[in-house]
């Protein structure tokens, strides 16, 4: 086996450090170390190569062996089907759709000087990010990362990276190359949550993805990172049946404080840290017969009209 240039893990216990929709915000300082960061798009607000190139900086700099990143729907200029697609509706040429895809901008994500610097960009696509040993073997085996930007459109707007909600031909499609159980991909990424995790929006009619949600029962990843709704910042933890996709168990860890107050909820520790290794203060996550899903979101739904932030969420699995 070829190892190349990706990282090796001397153990199958990992910590990740997730968040997602930083909006041009460089919050660096509060990053916790870890082995792997995650950010599950919206890095910017309109996506020039100006802010990539901000965003860059700070992730670049980061301690973690491992960045991966993708796009969210405030990420324009990395969607060329979107533009393609506006082009289309609006009869216009590609050049004159306003942040209309920029080769530019998906170039700083995909150099080769970004990926020696340990940052993986993801767009509908499994990559094998780094290599681990399981405790007590020398066999080295592959760290494989699911990223997948696509999310349901619930507004009139036509945002990139969007596609009509289920039942639709789009919806399908958009997750049709996800990792199935016989795959051996642990960690999923996507900016949309799926359908009835985490999705509860303070907008009328929103949710997360169905198709996403069925993709994820069926594959049970060990950790699902997203965002894209601020307001459902949290962790939750969920068991599967062993005889088909249903739950057997869900179970909500945390929430944002927007989210506690709006629903009343009492009694939830707002939590950043989570362990579910063999010693952790969780419980072992049992591997293909538990999920945990993290909507990192570090906007709250004000924005930068305040200061408040969500922190970002760490958890430690083994693999």
């Amino acid at each position: 086996m070829d190892f190349g240039s990706l990282p090796i893990f001397d153990t199958n216990t990992l910590r990740i450090v997730c968040m997602s929709d930083t909006h041009e915000d460089n919050p660096a300082a509060l990053i916790p170390d870890g082995d792997i960061f995650i950010h599950a798009g919206d890095m910017t607000d309109y996506g020039n190569v100006a802010e990539f190139t901000t965003v860059l900086k700070w992730v670049q700099d980061l301690p973690h062996k491992v960045k991966i990143l993708i796009a969210g729907n405030g990420d324009a200029t990395l969607d060329n089907p979107y533009s393609q697609q506006n082009a289309r509706l609006q009869n216009l040429k590609t050049d004159k759709i306003r942040n209309r895809f920029n080769p530019e901008a998906l170039a700083l994500f995909t150099s080769p000087d970004m990926r020696a610097k340990g940052i993986h960009y993801l767009d509908r696509e499994v990559r094998t990010v780094a290599y681990y040993r399981v405790r007590g073997s020398d066999t080295l085996r592959e760290l494989n990362i699911y990223g997948n930007p696509l999310m349901p459109e619930f507004s009139p707007n036509r945002w990139p990276f969007t596609y009509p909600p289920h039942k639709s031909p789009e919806a399908d499609e958009a997750w049709s190359k996800a990792p199935t159980a016989q795959d051996t991909v642990p960690i999923w990424v996507t900016h949309s949550p799926p359908l009835d995790r985490l999705d509860i929006a303070n907008v009328a009619g929103f949710s997360g993805c169905a198709v996403l949600a069925e993709k994820i029962a069926a594959a049970r990843p060990s950790l699902c990172v997203f965002g894209h709704f601020h307001y459902s910042w949290g962790v939750e933890r969920v068991k599967w049946c062993r005889e088909d996709s249903g739950v057997l168990e869900a179970q909500i860890l945390t929430l944002s404080e927007e989210r506690k107050k709006g629903e009343g909820v009492e009694g939830l520790e707002t939590k950043t840290i989570f362990d579910f290794s063999d010693s952790g203060a969780e419980g072992r996550l049992q591997t293909r017969e538990e999920t945990v899903y993290v909507n990192a979101a570090w906007m709250t739904t004000k924005k930068t009209r305040v200061q408040v932030r969500n922190m970002p969420i760490v958890v430690t699995l083994t693999l």
